[in-house]
């Protein structure tokens, strides 16, 4: 009995100097220290837990539009356009300079409104998607687009459209091939379901219920008919602004109204250019955000000169001109070309031709 007491107290006392049965009794002290080739690791007793750490933010980068020159002196080159405004040409303030030959200071000037892009052509003829653009025109066109003018090419595109689903965690490895293992027994499990019902429940009444159907939706009729009299209105308001504002200038174009958009038509002469180009930059800050303006307005050709070379102009009661195949004409008489004589004075001849009036001196 002794003996045995002896021997217990002496296990005790071995157990008590063990140092690994020492750190179990502090649950703070380290147990196992683990360092490996690939990673360092350190584990704790108790309910002491290291925190992970908290995730990065992403940073959030702004997207512009993208320039690439495709032909030309600058072939290659790649801008990002921050403004909603860019002005290309020769000139040292222009937004993208070009050296290419038979370039205008200012050539084309681009406007962004959204996936949308208004073309303008100030500096000479410019192509938008293979549609030839007079100069003192515009357009409107969808991103991305190809422009093209004198021995210059460019793309512009959009940025991609950001993706707003969130991003799903990424599980491991092993956890995927034990789903791609369960996707039979799963599929098969659920044809045997699918038979089972369809037995018991008999197939009309299957076919009924299990077949898919489309519920049917009701909208509101006057929140319709409220949203497009808004529309409506402001389309009108647009119109009504725009007229006035060709009118104080002295253009005579026409104003159209369509489905989604305004349209302009008509006829300006060379000295009108700019300020037509002056009333469409107006409407794009004023309206541009929610109407968009057509521009279908063509540059007057100047007027051809008469055909008529005077050779004498006789001033008395009845006067007439003398032309150099040796004829009399009198007021009145019409030429070849479509210009008639409208009056002989005495230092002029007057011709006219339509709305065109011409003035030859003697």
């Amino acid at each position: 009995m002794a003996s045995d007491r002896g021997r217990l107290s002496s296990a005790i006392s071995f157990l008590k100097r063990d140092p690994y049965l020492q750190r179990l009794t502090h649950p703070m002290v380290p147990v196992v220290d683990r360092v490996g080739p690939w990673h360092s690791q350190r584990q704790y007793s108790g309910e002491q837990r290291m925190s992970p750490p908290a995730p990065s933010t992403p940073s959030i980068r702004h997207h512009a539009m993208t320039l690439e020159v495709v032909t030309g002196l600058h072939r290659g080159a790649i801008i990002e356009l921050e403004s909603g405004t860019c002005r290309i040409g020769t000139d040292d303030t222009s937004d993208v300079w070009l050296g290419d030959p038979d370039i205008a200071p200012v050539h084309v000037v681009l406007r962004f409104h959204g996936r949308q892009m208004a073309v303008e052509a100030i500096g000479g003829d410019v192509s938008v998607n293979g549609r030839i653009i007079a100069q003192g025109t515009g357009v409107r066109s969808e991103l991305p687009a190809c422009i093209d003018f004198a021995d210059v090419s460019m793309r512009i595109t959009p940025p991609p459209t950001r993706s707003f689903m969130p991003r799903l965690p990424r599980f491991p490895v092993v956890w995927h091939k034990t789903a791609s293992r369960l996707v039979p027994f799963v599929a098969l499990s659920t044809t045997i379901g699918v038979l089972i019902v369809y037995e018991f429940i008999g197939a009309n009444q299957a076919d009924a219920n299990i077949g898919p159907s489309a519920a049917p939706v009701t909208l509101d009729n006057q929140t319709i008919d409220s949203a497009r009299q808004i529309g409506a209105v402001s389309r009108q308001d647009a119109s009504q602004a725009l007229k006035a504002r060709l009118s104080q200038a002295g253009l005579h174009l026409n104003v159209g109204q369509q489905e989604n958009y305004l349209s302009v038509s008509g006829e300006y002469t060379p000295d009108q250019a700019g300020t037509w180009q002056q009333i469409q930059h107006w409407f794009d800050r004023r309206y541009g955000s929610e109407q968009m303006l057509l521009n279908e307005a063509q540059l007057k050709p100047e007027a051809e000169a008469p055909d008529l070379q005077l050779r004498a102009v006789w001033l008395g009661d009845n006067p007439y001109v003398i032309d150099d195949r040796g004829e009399r004409l009198y007021p009145g008489a019409s030429l070849s070309s479509g210009w008639i004589i409208s009056s002989i004075n005495d230092d002029r001849v007057l011709l006219s031709r339509g709305d065109t009036r011409y003035a030859l001196t003697h």
